[in-house]
């Protein structure tokens, strides 16, 4: 089923009007409750037999859970289509899945920012879509659990004249097939994720972030007592634009996928291009796994590049900690603080091929 709320701009009368589609039978629904304003209720009605909600409007659009709300589709669970900024929020622990689509799939143009925020339950073939082409930033803050059972947990598009892309977990659960946070900014502002729970990508990355055209900084906390868990990375990170890289982990980062032919294998990787500029990775505490490298820092740009060690860092195959400078950067320092640091072949391998010093 399908509630479909779509909201146009009459410009003879000036002003906006609101169609309305709902099924009789419709447990958990989100309804109009102010200009702008969605207001869902209701519990769940079973397995993927809810109607999924669609609003499609070309002026901003606000939505917001009431206690006891649940919605359970085989379609997009809630997808919002909009030209002017998608607010959605959710702090009644609420239950939103879908059987077939994304649990929450938002789209924005041409105008204004993208929120998202929530405390519960979100399940979909991805778990958090968005896809914002506007003129503000991406926020999304999740503290319950967020699945992408076929796809990734979260992911999230800037692209156009959006500014800054954020993902900020501060507890709970993000897991996808795929990747458990993935990024892509074409955007013009910087990238943070901050991870305060666990994240799991089953078949690919932990997190990936990718910056491209004009986006600048990509930056990565992790926090005491998470744990990132990726298939192929822990974390990655390729800054493809004119910013900087810094990673910093305080908890556990597992990368699962082995064996000596396995070399695209690492439990972070941090990658600058031309463009880019400096590279620090930062291990706080915690511990860091990977098959051929556990700390890897490829830094083609004109910056430094910066890993420093505090706790355990291992690799199977190939080097603990590895740092490569191309022709245009600079320094190298590699600096472990305590803890251990083992690898297949190396401990440490710092390759400078730059104009700067090696420590």
């Amino acid at each position: 089923g399908l509630v479909l709320s779509f909201t146009t701009l009459s410009v003879a009368a000036a002003f906006v009007s609101l169609l309305l589609w709902s099924s009789p039978s419709l447990a958990g629904s989100c309804d109009p409750s102010g200009p702008g304003t969605w207001s869902c209720s209701g519990a769940a009605s079973g397995t993927a037999s809810d109607a999924s909600v669609a609003i499609l409007s070309p002026a901003p659009v606000t939505i917001v859970t009431q206690p006891g709300f649940g919605l359970s589709t085989a379609v997009e669970a809630i997808r919002v289509d909009t030209l002017g900024g998608i607010i959605i929020t959710d702090v009644n622990a609420s239950s939103i899945m879908s059987s077939g689509g994304q649990g929450i799939l938002a789209i924005n143009d041409l105008s204004g920012a993208v929120a998202i925020t929530s405390n519960g339950s979100i399940t979909g073939a991805d778990g958090i879509y968005v896809s914002n082409t506007g003129t503000g930033s991406t926020t999304v803050t999740s503290s319950g659990t967020v699945t992408g059972t076929t796809g990734d947990g979260i992911n999230v598009t800037n692209d156009g004249s959006a500014t800054d892309l954020t993902v900020n977990q501060t507890g709970g659960v993000i897991s996808g097939a795929s990747n458990g946070i993935f990024t892509t900014h074409y955007g013009i502002g910087t990238t943070t994720i901050v991870v305060a729970g666990d994240v799991n990508g089953a078949t690919e990355n932990g997190i990936w972030a990718q910056n491209f055209a004009n986006a600048t900084d990509i930056t990565i906390t992790q926090a005491a007592g998470s744990t990132i868990t990726g298939y192929t990375h822990g974390i990655r990170a390729d800054n493809w634009a004119a910013g900087a890289v810094s990673i910093t982990t305080a908890g556990i980062i597992n990368q699962t996928q082995t064996g000596a032919a396995n070399n695209d294998t690492y439990g972070i990787y941090a990658y600058n291009s031309i463009s880019g500029a400096d590279i620090t990775l930062t291990q706080t505490a915690g511990s860091i796994s990977g098959n051929w490298y556990a700390m890897y820092a490829n830094n083609q740009g004109s910056g430094s590049t910066t890993i420093i060690s505090s706790g355990d860092v291992t690799a199977i195959e190939r080097a603990g900690l590895y740092a490569y400078n191309a022709g245009t950067a600079q320094d190298i320092v590699v600096n472990q603080t305590v803890g251990t640091v083992k690898g297949g072949t190396y401990g440490v391998f710092a390759d400078n091929a730059g104009i700067g010093s090696t420590t």
